[in-house]
């Protein structure tokens, strides 16, 4: 299948394909960079952020149907339907294929690996210890604030086992009776066992209360509930079919919100919604927590595969390059949105000057630039290598990995109660692709 635009082609010269590639890498680098400013101006809806994320798993799908995959069953393959295979492109394919899933599953780890609970278990066995050595020594007042705080945060999970205690003798008990189960009763104890382990997870980690932009997300989402619980209050319980969609409504603002309590790890899409008392743990006990390095270093990772992946997409045709660099322009807005509202808050908490903010926020984009068009020369340089193979299976494994485990799935967590008009721009992002197909 031919490709909409090869930069290879007589439309387009080395110096063109250069200029083109350089664009496309400059959009979603300047789009992360603006969402980086943005910061300010409030927080995006779910709903709204969950049509970008549809939007752009179906740019994403159009460019795999389209594109990628039709090239890489050519050089598997073989074009018009001779078959010839070749050894050295299966092996360079499996090879891509491999390191593509490695490098996304460790990046996506990398990601979800930042969390305070290292830093919370560290102070407290340090309070504690320093508690039997200083019991007959005066205590500084940083010392007495560390044992306190220390002392409420196992209060906290002595407390969460006893609640646990009394859920699982409650449905011990359901467990061995004989005969039918009370569904209202087991739902009661399942809501005192999940408050009781959610309780306990925000104090492993240190977290006690949301701020900043945070708590604007959290009211809103506030008002949402109370929308729909007062919606719900009026209408009649002889409309049972109107109600129970009216339920549905309420139930999925409940879910939304929850999801504001529970710690949380950084997402590309969303801010790590609550705020922990490590930092304050580390303060008392004579030390300041860091800036979060390893989170700057993922970002930065990110940012440079997507780059590459523009640039490979360009590499083998313009329109796949073009249609991966308008999903990576809606993606890198909200990263850098995200982005920056973390490093405010981990600038804050290490009581660092706001001008440490500058070069930490221009290293993604510019790894994603540089990235990009070293990754289109590198691809135009191997196109007739079977080296290339190995590139643009890569290519396929990322983007689909991008698609499925993040853009989707994030997408369906923000729309809890399934709207057809959230769900359907997944058919408009490809519908767009398949536009730009015909019309390039």
């Amino acid at each position: 299948m031919a490709s909409i635009m090869s930069p290879h082609d007589n439309l387009l010269g080395e110096g063109h394909g250069y200029a083109i590639a350089t664009l496309l890498v400059a959009a979603p680098a300047l789009s992360m960079t603006f969402g980086s400013m943005a910061v300010r101006l409030g927080v995006p809806s779910d709903i709204v952020q969950a049509r970008f994320q549809n939007l752009s798993a179906g740019l994403l799908i159009g460019a795999l149907l389209a594109e990628i995959y039709p090239m890489l069953h050519d050089r598997l393959i073989g074009e018009d339907g001779a078959k010839h295979v070749e050894v050295s492109n299966c092996l360079s394919a499996l090879v891509g294929f491999l390191l593509a899933l490695g490098v996304m599953y460790g990046l996506h780890s990398l990601e979800h690996s930042q969390s305070p609970v290292e830093a919370v278990e560290e102070v407290l066995h340090k309070a504690s210890t320093a508690e039997l050595e200083d019991a007959e020594a005066p205590a500084s007042p940083g010392s007495v604030a560390v044992q306190r705080m220390a002392t409420a945060q196992i209060a906290k999970l002595r407390t969460g086992g006893s609640n646990l205690d009394v859920a699982i003798s409650a449905l011990s008990k359901i467990q061995k009776d004989e005969g039918d189960i009370d569904v209202d009763s087991l739902d009661e104890h399942l809501h005192l066992m999940d408050f009781a382990i959610d309780c306990m997870r925000r104090t492993c980690h240190g977290v006690d209360v949301l701020t900043g932009t945070a708590t604007q997300e959290a009211r809103a989402k506030i008002a949402e509930l109370v929308q729909d619980v007062e919606a719900l209050q009026g209408m009649s319980p002889r409309k049972v079919g109107a109600m129970d969609w009216q339920l549905q409504r309420a139930s999925a603002s409940v879910r939304r919100l929850h999801a504001q309590t529970t710690p949380g790890s950084f997402r590309r899409w969303a801010l790590r919604r609550t705020a922990s008392q490590a930092s304050q743990l580390c303060e008392e006990h004579g030390s300041l927590p860091g800036l979060p390095w390893g989170l700057v270093f993922a970002v930065a990772i990110d940012a440079a595969v997507d780059g590459m992946l523009i640039g490979l997409s360009t590499s083998t045709s313009v329109g796949a390059g073009m249609l991966m660099a308008i999903a990576t322009v809606i993606e890198m807005g909200f990263l850098g949105y995200s982005f920056a509202c973390t490093l405010m808050s981990g600038v804050k908490q290490a009581k660092r000057s706001p001008g440490v903010l500058v070069p930490l926020l221009a290293l993604p984009p510019l790894c994603l630039a540089g990235f990009g068009v070293g990754a289109y020369a590198i691809g135009a340089a191997l196109q007739q290598c079977f080296v290339f193979t190995g590139l643009v299976s890569f290519s396929l494994v990322a983007v689909l990995f991008l698609v499925i485990q993040e853009l989707l799935l994030e997408a369906a967590e923000k729309n809890q109660d399934e709207n057809w008009n959230v769900s359907i721009f997944i058919y408009v992002g490809l519908f767009i692709s398949f536009g730009l197909e015909v019309v390039l």
